[in-house]
């Protein structure tokens, strides 16, 4: 992996050459190692993790404690990032997340996601599910964890005390989160629902219809609340097939890309 933009976000694949990117917001107290089973899932594609501070490689910064806080630094950090063609997927917490990102994209005058997609995550200004969850003791936080499916309690002790800061304070982070309303984005938007998903309902996923006023989706994907893992190809079948298959010229391509995809465009 490797680290760009003073560390606010990890490229997984790190093809500064590709002609689309991909951002994903990870869920409370993930960071880009959650997602480093997705690097070469997307043909073509930068992928970009958000990585915020007191996590990972950014373990000593101090935690952000607001979403107003986290926006305004991640907004001058992504922007020199929009050169080209890009998506937003946001994953549990990181749906609220990138959601706020996109509203402050549109008021600055920046590019604008081509698409927007999100799993997990229930809307902004829908009840939230637990305003208490960064108030359990570690046993409990651990234990709710393990029962979602995020971190078996068979995991070793030392990566348990790692994780836990970060994700005591995202969850107190989004218990103060006041869930404004926001205007719709013109973004199409696709949601992924687990059919097991012990903390979001199918109802609320159908909620982020109300949130574009271009096209909506809603894919039920079998599993919990963690299904990234579980389903991650699927995952990545569905988004590649909703993005644009826009004609890319192979000179604009890294030489290790060009290849196969003129060989797809051939086809």
């Amino acid at each position: 992996m490797h680290v760009i933009t003073d560390n606010w976000f990890t490229s997984l694949t790190h093809h500064p050459h590709a002609p689309r990117r991909l951002f994903i917001f990870p869920f409370a107290g993930g960071g880009p190692a959650s997602f480093r089973q997705w690097a070469g899932l997307f043909p073509a594609t930068d992928i970009l993790v958000a990585c915020l501070p007191g996590r990972e490689n950014r373990s000593a910064e101090p935690i952000v404690t607001s979403m107003d806080e986290l926006i305004a630094a991640l907004l001058p950090a992504i922007a020199p990032l929009l050169d080209r063609e890009f998506y937003f997927l946001g994953y549990s917490m990181g749906g609220t997340v990138a959601f706020e990102l996109t509203q402050a994209l549109k008021q600055h005058g920046l590019p604008q996601p081509k698409h927007f997609f999100v799993g997990a995550c229930q809307p902004p200004d829908t009840p939230p599910i637990s305003q208490r969850l960064h108030l359990l003791s570690d046993e409990q936080l651990l234990r709710e964890l393990d029962e979602l499916g995020g971190l078996p309690q068979s995991a070793p002790e030392e990566i348990k005390q790692m994780i836990l800061p970060a994700l005591r304070a995202d969850l107190s982070l989004l218990a103060r989160y006041p869930s404004p309303i926001r205007p719709p984005l013109y973004v199409p938007i696709s949601a992924f629902c687990a059919t097991a998903d012990a903390l979001v309902t199918r109802k609320n996923m159908q909620r982020w219809r109300d949130k574009t006023v271009m096209h909506f989706k809603l894919h039920d994907i079998e599993g919990g609340h963690f299904f990234l893992h579980t389903q991650r190809h699927l995952l990545a079948e569905i988004m590649t097939a909703e993005m644009p298959q826009a004609y890319i010229e192979p000179e604009l391509l890294a030489p290790e890309l060009a290849a196969p995809l003129s060989m797809r465009i051939a086809k």
